[in-house]
């Protein structure tokens, strides 16, 4: 809205698309298992990189439409790599959040630093690669943040 791009109406329907996927996912998350979360994030985790990675090509070679399916990429690329990572972090690393109040803060400050230093790698690729560049570092921002990072952060950080 601040920018003209879309009405009251599209922004109320995304939130109340968000609100509700939000809601079905808690659910259905809250009565799985382990083994049946681990499962799912690993079926839909490679299976988000893969179209992710397809859009990305088709993007670079001009087949699809920039405009419609962009954000639909990196939505996915972000989607496939926290849905692996996720399931690595359950299964293998088991992150705890505990610790002192500096301690927290410096877990902050390196997970953001990580954040800056993937979304820097814009400007390794050229111009040309922009696409598959991107789905690159969206895939790794998803597995920072959900496996990479804690696994980082219970080496540096661990209270033992």
């Amino acid at each position: 809205m601040y920018l003209g791009v879309h009405w009251p109406t599209d922004v109320a329907g995304g939130l109340i698309l968000g609100i509700l996927t939000s809601i079905l996912f808690f659910t259905m998350f809250y009565q799985m298992q382990d083994k049946d979360i681990y499962a799912f994030c690993m079926l839909f985790g490679p299976l988000g990189s893969a179209v992710a990675l397809v859009m990305a090509a088709l993007l670079t070679l001009g087949r699809i439409d920039v405009t419609a399916y962009t954000d639909l990429m990196k939505t996915l690329a972000i989607l496939g790599g926290s849905y692996f990572g996720f399931a690595m972090e359950s299964k293998f690393i088991h992150f705890k959040v505990e610790g002192t109040i500096l301690r927290k803060i410096l877990r902050y400050v390196v997970g953001m630093l990580g954040v800056l230093l993937i979304m820097l790698l814009k400007k390794v690729f050229p111009q040309s690669m922009y696409y598959v560049g991107a789905f690159i570092r969206y895939t790794l921002l998803g597995l920072w943040a959900t496996a990479l990072y804690p696994l980082l952060g219970k080496r540096l950080f661990s209270n033992s």
